[in-house]
């Protein structure tokens, strides 16, 4: 039973309990319509005995032959009555309604004249003699009800009615049922049968299309769904089902997704230090290469005084370049370090790009700014500080003396433009990749690390604050939207 599917599994624990509640319906019927229908007869009994007592009460002497032989031939009883020491006898099978006293069997009080007609049982004498009449008497066997009344009709008389009925019905009713059971119960079995399929079909189908759909899902079909067309128990588990995979198709996107940012974030790692590696020993190989040949005294690089501050100078680059290595490494690729909170961007701007007013003053270069007082944005105050130097510092640098740089704060956006040659769209696209300088107007001897706004896109991209880099009619526009 165990191993056997759920269909035939349903069939069979339906049509036994439909099987047992057939038998032990036709059990209940065989054992208690005898006992309901004797008590309802005996019930019904009573009732048409104490009806005939008050008839007899109310009626004249001439009216009694009528309404004993009306209630025998209509209540199917068997009625004798001592009326003032007549006795009448009147039963359904031998007396029609409204016979006259003539065809009904009637004795005086001579005991000799009607001793033939007189029944042996003891109780019947009561008829001949009045002053052994009982006041009321019932009696009930397996074969009949009997019921005894005494009462005075109109005329101040005592009389004596009993009534007799037979049980007789109740076991030919027996031996029907008896006769029709095997009938019944085959009936009944087919009818079974027939709901017991039926009802397993009904309960069964949807959770057989539940379980095809669920072994498309273990496949990962994303077309697969489970059909809701109830909305109880098994409606309520497709729609779960429906739920969970959904679910678990956005948790395995999700995944996907991940796993492709990692291998980014793997691969952006191995490039980096890759080109970091080929950035720091060029100034490395070159220091060592000069230092060597200084001690050594070979040629020009006798003159310590000329060569000694070029190692200076390429050992500040090289410490330029691994502050900004270590820069990008706190940046722990792509992951947040600092968490956003409500920041006055005017004041942080200011403090940002005092130290490179000096410079653009020193170097001729004109500066305007436009700061809006009072707005403030959601922003990682240390590492959005960090942007708007780079970004201004990369303005100055570029700039020629002469030209101008405009930085205007907006409510929502900050716009830094710088006059100079628009940079074409092959170097626009990979401005802002570690340690890339374009050729034609920054390199190792006039510009910085490379790695400035490399900086400035990965820290906007983890806090994911839109930026453009973009040329206009003057120069280059990088736009801030916060």
């Amino acid at each position: 039973m165990k191993k056997m599917k759920l269909f035939p599994k349903t069939f069979l624990y339906v049509m036994g309990l439909m099987v047992l509640i057939t038998l032990i319906g036709h059990v209940l019927i065989y054992v208690l319509m005898p006992i309901f229908y004797t008590n309802q007869k005996e019930k019904d009994f009573k009732d048409i005995n104490s009806q005939l007592v008050k008839q007899l009460k109310k009626i004249s002497t001439e009216e009694v032959q009528y309404t004993i032989g009306d209630f025998a031939q209509e209540k199917s009883i068997q009625v004798y009555l001592n009326y003032d020491g007549v006795i009448l006898e009147a039963n359904s099978s031998n007396l029609g309604p409204k016979q006259s006293i003539a065809g009904m069997k009637i004795e005086t009080e001579n005991k000799s004249s009607i001793s033939s007609n007189v029944p042996s049982d003891s109780n019947d004498m009561n008829f001949y003699e009045s002053n052994s009449m009982p006041e009321n008497h019932f009696d009930k066997t397996n074969d009949f009800l009997e019921m005894g009344s005494k009462f005075t009709n109109q005329y101040g008389q005592e009389c004596y009615v009993k009534t007799t009925e037979t049980l007789q019905p109740v076991n030919e009713a027996k031996s029907i049922v008896i006769m029709v059971l095997p009938f019944s119960l085959l009936i009944c079995l087919v009818f079974s049968t027939l709901f017991a399929l039926l009802y397993s079909r009904k309960i069964t189908k949807p959770l057989e299309r539940i379980s095809y759909t669920t072994g498309k899902m273990k496949q990962l079909d994303k077309m697969a769904i489970c059909e809701v067309n109830t909305k109880d128990e098994i409606g309520i588990l497709a729609e779960n089902v429906n739920s969970l995979y959904e679910s678990l198709q956005t948790t395995i996107d999700n995944l996907q997704r991940e796993n492709e940012h990692v291998s980014r974030v793997e691969q952006s790692k191995v490039d980096f230090m890759r080109a970091a590696s080929h950035e720091l020993k060029t100034p490395v190989t070159a220091v060592n290469f000069m230092l060597d040949n200084m001690i050594i005294g070979v040629g020009k690089f006798k003159d310590h005084e000329t060569y000694l501050p070029k190692c200076k100078e390429l050992v500040e680059k090289l410490s330029d370049m691994v502050c900004g290595v270590l820069d990008a490494s706190k940046l722990s690729f792509y992951e947040k370090d600092e968490s956003a909170q409500d920041t006055q961007i005017a004041d942080m701007v200011r403090k940002s790009i005092e130290p490179y007013l000096l410079i653009a003053k020193a170097k001729g270069v004109v500066v305007n700014i436009e700061l809006s007082k009072g707005i403030i944005a959601k922003v990682p105050p240390e590492s959005f500080a960090k942007v708007i130097s780079n970004v201004f510092s990369n303005a100055v640098n570029y700039t020629l003396p002469g030209e101008r740089i405009r930085l205007v704060l907006g409510e929502k956006s900050i716009l830094i433009e710088n006059e100079c040659t628009p940079l074409p769209a092959e170097y626009l696209e990979r401005i802002f990749e570690p340690f890339y300088r374009p050729d034609f107007s920054r390199n190792r001897h006039t510009g910085g690390s490379g790695l400035g706004l490399y900086l400035v896109s990965q820290i906007l991209s983890v806090y994911q604050i839109s930026y453009s880099f973009l040329p206009y009619e003057k120069g280059m526009r990088f736009t801030i939207i916060f």
